[in-house]
């Protein structure tokens, strides 16, 4: 990452005690920023200056790593970087086997970190200011964030099982 540092703006840990550090700079390689996704830290997010550069470094990302690690888009400019067992869509699935079969899972999402989620729910919502991808794979769109769309998902939800 330090080659790349003129793009990043910043670099953000996660930790299970839901506490988010700012490390200022970029001094580490990208080795050993994985290897801090510890059992304590799920996330790991890379703030780039542009929406391009973001798109560019996640395709790297994955190219390099994307066998252990989940490399997604949470806005324009931001990267995630997760534990591929702990990804959104794989808790769903998770949930699902121990919930069993009578219990369905509802979803909703906005982004590119949201894929795996809306595909993994019984029934995945995305929201009106969701991307058009997003809403292609989405059972449900819904109104905005901004216009309530968790208010509308509860309101329905009984009408979609």
């Amino acid at each position: 990452l330090s080659k790349h540092e003129e793009d990043i703006s910043g670099v953000y840990y996660y930790f299970s005690d839901f506490k988010q550090y700012n490390i200022s700079g970029v001094s580490e390689n990208l080795d050993e920023l994985l290897q801090r996704l510890s059992n304590k830290m799920y996330k790991i997010v890379v703030v780039m200056r542009n929406n391009s550069t973001a798109t560019r470094m996640r395709d790297t990302l994955r190219e390099l790593y994307g066998d252990a690690y989940d490399f997604s888009r949470s806005w324009g400019e931001g990267i995630e970087i997760i534990k591929k067992e702990a990804t959104k869509g794989r808790s769903v699935k998770r949930l699902q086997k121990l919930l069993g079969d009578n219990r369905k899972i509802v979803a909703v999402g906005d982004y590119e970190n949201d894929f795996e989620l809306i595909k993994a729910a019984d029934i995945g919502c995305a929201v009106g200011n969701a991307g058009t991808e997003l809403k292609s794979i989405a059972d449900r769109i819904v109104c905005t964030n901004d216009e309530h769309a968790i208010a509308e998902i509860i309101k329905n939800v009984s009408d979609w099982v």
